[in-house]
């Protein structure tokens, strides 16, 4: 469904709106292409976000172990366990491309799918935990990733678009794709139970500092990794410092 947002009043039909010459758009849809030009904030940038705006979704899965230091449950907080985990990538925009989509879900099966994939099989844990807990899990894992943060479902959302955010931003746009960003990712532990992470949650410090540069991926998963986005954020996380 395209939607016309009128918070910010008087709108107009931008000529070609990111389409080819001679593009015909029926009169139905040229309302979802405007854009507001009399709102001095009325850059995409500027947007509230919690105005609703088109949203798409493209859903992966990996499984998993790790620990949860701290949680409430004794089992989660003391004992290796795994997930069969689910992830939803979430984009938005407020226009559309050449083909009438907001991003081709085909252009998210190479480094955005390598991102999820690489946690497939893996040991994940929190890079401060106990070292000689640590050292296990590097000594005794080929694959494994390491977090400043503790691998709750919570912080794995935040890892996950923090990760996203970073490629999409890098992604050439070459369809007239216009202001596709990530919405929110959520990261499925259980049938039961998910966490969701919106912008604001990504880089919220008081839930912990979460960049490519301080996630480390093992040489094994970086290895079968076969974009090299995996190689260029482990060459960023060797300049991170450490806990």
């Amino acid at each position: 469904m395209i939607r016309r947002n009128s918070r910010y009043g008087t709108t107009r039909w931008v000529d070609g709106c990111n389409l080819p010459a001679g593009f015909y758009v029926p009169p139905t849809l040229r309302i979802g292409l405007h854009r507001p030009v009399d709102d001095p904030a009325a850059s995409r940038a500027s947007y509230d976000h919690r105005e609703i705006l088109m949203l798409i979704r493209k859903l992966f899965s990996f499984e998993g172990a790790h620990i949860v230091r701290h949680a409430s449950s004794h089992r989660c907080a003391s004992s290796i366990h795994g997930h069969s985990y689910r992830v939803e990538i979430i984009l938005e925009a407020d226009a559309l491309d050449h083909g009438q989509m907001v991003y081709d879900f085909g252009l998210l099966k190479a480094e955005v799918r390598e991102i999820v994939d690489a946690f497939d099989h893996t040991l994940v844990f929190w890079d401060c935990d106990d070292p000689a807990y640590v050292t296990m899990c590097r000594s005794h894992s080929q694959r494994w990733i390491a977090l400043p943060v503790s691998p709750s479902a919570e912080q794995l959302s935040r890892v996950f678009f923090v990760l996203i955010d970073a490629v999409m931003r890098a992604m050439p746009m070459r369809n007239g794709e216009a202001d596709v960003i990530v919405q929110s990712v959520i990261v499925h532990e259980t049938a039961t139970g998910y966490a969701q992470c919106f912008r604001r949650d990504a880089y919220n410090p008081r839930m912990g500092r979460v960049s490519p540069a301080l996630i480390g991926f093992s040489d094994a998963v970086r290895r079968e990794a076969t974009t090299g986005i995996l190689d260029e954020l482990a060459h960023a996380a060797a300049c991170a410092p450490a806990c």
